[in-house]
Order: structure tokens, then sequence, then C-alpha cells
């Protein structure tokens, strides 16, 4: 007798006139067959179900972000300007739209408020003006709005025949116009040396200009006397010179007391130079009690 070990499976026990032989042919079950095909089936039904839903989905979204993108509805069509300063709101807006329509592109539209690039607008802003504060906010679907706070001007600074507006730092507001700059009441200055305006920075330093205003000011009690065309500044760190509309250059200290000076220039005036003083080519008034002239 054979043992159940011996018998292999899938084996089919044939019996032929007593003895028992054994095949080795392998049979497959007809039902089991057709439940595989079914599954099968029915696998395939499901994929090509999930790949018409993920087809349409597809669709849909991209009509969906075409809409969106490039449709009427989220266009910028309204910029609101709200703005303290010199600089007049139209030509922010006009700067705005320019910088939108320019930016308008077949695969990425500017003029959509999605895709609008407003730190761009910012950077072309500020290299023409100065600002203490600058915001643009987007307002769904179609608006604009911006916000600035222009920097306080503290004098004119004038280079090649153009006039800028700077402010107590030296940076450069904007440009003035040359009918403005008779109508201000900011002193004028110009750079007798070699340094110019770099980007949008002036060559006067910030103590620089702190003492020209403070020479400006004081001079204003003495206007008939002593009537300010500009300020040139050529060893900045130590003396500014002032030239009148008619009679010498005056050169101050920027370290001394400019009230001291400005005593010693009257007196010297008064006393020394009377009938003279429009004759002469500068009055240095740097030196302690000291005045020098020619």
């Amino acid at each position: 007798m054979l043992s159940k070990k011996s018998i292999k499976p899938r084996e089919r026990r044939l019996q032929t006139k007593g003895k028992l032989r054994y095949s080795s042919k392998k049979y497959n079950n007809p039902f089991f067959q057709e439940k595989k095909l079914k599954r099968k089936k029915t696998s395939i039904h499901l994929s090509s179900r999930f790949k018409i839903i993920i087809f349409i989905l597809s669709v849909l979204l991209f009509l969906l972000s075409a809409y969106i993108l490039y449709g009427h509805y989220f266009k910028i069509k309204h910029i609101n300007i709200e703005g303290q300063g010199h600089i007049e709101k139209a030509v922010i807006s006009t700067m705005a739209w320019s910088h939108i329509n320019n930016n308008y592109f077949i695969v990425y539209p500017g003029k959509n408020i999605f895709i609008f690039n407003s730190n761009k607008l910012k950077k072309e802003l500020a290299k023409k003006y100065a600002f203490s504060e600058l915001r643009i906010e987007k307002k769904l679907p179609d608006i604009l709005n911006i916000f600035y706070k222009e920097k306080d001007y503290a004098a004119i600074y004038t280079e090649n025949e153009k006039f800028y507006y700077i402010d107590n730092s030296g940076v450069i507001i904007s440009q003035a116009d040359l009918m403005e700059v008779s109508e201000r009441d900011y002193p004028i200055i110009t750079s007798g040396g070699e340094k110019k305006i770099d980007k949008q920075l002036s060559p006067i330093s910030p103590n620089t200009i702190k003492v020209i205003i403070d020479i400006f000011k004081r001079f204003k009690d003495l206007n008939e006397e002593f009537k300010i065309e500009r300020f040139i500044c050529e060893d900045e760190n130590k003396s500014v010179k002032i030239r009148l509309r008619s009679g010498p250059i005056l050169i101050f200290s920027s370290k001394n007391d400019i009230q001291k000076q400005i005593d010693k220039l009257k007196i010297i005036k008064s006393e020394k130079l009377k009938g003279t003083f429009d004759t002469k080519k500068y009055i240095d008034l740097r030196f302690g009690s000291s005045v020098y002239y020619r």
C-alpha cells in the first residue's frame, strides 16, 4: 500500500486491472475558471470607469482654471489709491495701470488678480519715489488697493541742472519741477565735490543736511540782509558754503556753534566791511573768534 504522503497533489489515481496507476497531468475545474474570468472582466470594467471619471474631472479642472485665469471676472478693473504726501494720486494710478497692461502674457495673464505681481509694482514705485509706507492689496474679484505715505521733504538737491526733493537721510524722494523750486520753502543744496547721485541717494550726509536746515531756519530772520541762493557741500564733514544771491560766499563750520558764526557775520558786515561786503569773494567763519575774508 502507498502512503498518503507519497501521493502528490493534483495527481489523479487510475485503476487498471487491479493495479493503481498515477497520472501527473493537471486538470482545471471549469467552474473556477469561469469565476476567474468574471473577476477579470469586473476589474477591467472598474478600471475603465475610473479612467473616465478622472478624465472628466481633469477637463472640469482645466475649464475652471481657464475661467479663473483668463476669464473677465477676475481681471483687475478698478484701482483705489489713498496717499499722503506731494505725489499726485493720478501719477501712481498711471504707473499702476501701465504695469498691469505691460504684464499681460498669454501664459501668465498679468491682469488677473491672482497672477498680478504686486511686489514688482512696489519696486517700480520705489525706484521713482521715496515712501515711509507702501501697501498694495488685492480685493476679489477685480480691485487693487494702493496706500502710500511719502517721506517728508527736508531739502532740494540739485545736480546737472535737475532738482530733487530729498529727506533727512539724503534719500531722493522725487524730482522737483523747476517752477516749484522758487516757491518751495526748502534749502537748495548742491555738491561741489566729485560725489554724485548713486541710485536714489544724494551725496549729502544726514549730519550735513541737519546743519544746513539749522542754518536755513536761522537765516529766515535775516532774509532781507542775506538772501541765500543755495548751499554748496565740498568738504561736508567739516564745512558748508552758502552762495548768496549777491555778495560773497559764506563758509560755515558744520562742527562749531552755528549761531556764534552768524553773530560774527553780522558784526563783520556792519563794522569792518561796511559798504564793501558785496565786493568780497568769500568770508570764512570757521575758526573760533577769527574771521577771514577776501
